[in-house]
């Protein structure tokens, strides 16, 4: 496990894979993977043995969508935003927390369904993505797959962000437009400081 700050509440993890040679099920399928997290594991840590015989373990789970290409081999990339714990909420935190050599479970979800079909090279001439925060994402690991994937789809990506210092792979974004100048184009809006990126 690497563990590196990319903004101010959120972090790149590169993951170590055991038991198989890729995350995902194909490696032109973009994946996605759950995460469970017991709320009361680090609340008991500072408890006495006695509560911590009687608190009742709540697992929280969540879903994260790998930056890294699915054909990646041994590793992955997750980009986790560190919500600060809450009850309920905690996992992004749980896995921001992590340092070097710790470990995570990890299930890796079913195939995606994108307009019928989990395939999607060669489905479109021209895609548009539109997304905030972590949810570029998922946008990222599709618009990796389509460019490296087939010859002719153009993506046009839009990622939105609160502040300049909450933009998340904008340097991802920036080398992917440098390496695919006629096929993807990537714009930044803020919605709360006027500045240009």
């Amino acid at each position: 496990l690497e563990n590196r700050r990319v903004s101010p509440d959120s972090h790149v993890l590169r993951v170590g894979i055991e038991g198989r040679r890729i995350l995902g099920w194909d490696p032109e399928i973009p994946t996605c993977i759950s995460v469970d997290y017991n709320e009361n594991e680090n609340n008991n840590n500072n408890n006495n043995d006695d509560e911590k015989t009687t608190t009742k373990a709540k697992v929280l789970s969540k879903s994260y969508s790998p930056i890294s290409h699915p054909s990646l081999e041994n590793e992955f990339e997750l980009l986790v935003k560190a919500y600060p714990p809450r009850q309920g909420g905690g996992v992004g935190a749980y896995l921001c927390g992590l340092q070097a050599g710790e470990s995570f479970v990890a299930k890796v979800k079913k195939s995606r369904i994108m307009h019928g079909s989990t395939n999607a090279l060669g489905r479109w001439d021209s895609v548009g993505m539109v997304g905030g925060g972590t949810g570029v994402a998922p946008l990222y690991q599709m618009a990796l797959v389509l460019l490296r994937g087939d010859e002719t789809t153009k993506v046009h990506f839009l990622s939105i962000h609160s502040k300049q210092d909450d933009v998340l792979l904008k340097s991802e974004l920036d080398a992917m437009q440098e390496a695919y100048p006629d096929r993807f184009l990537a714009h930044y809006s803020l919605t709360q400081e006027q500045e240009s990126l």
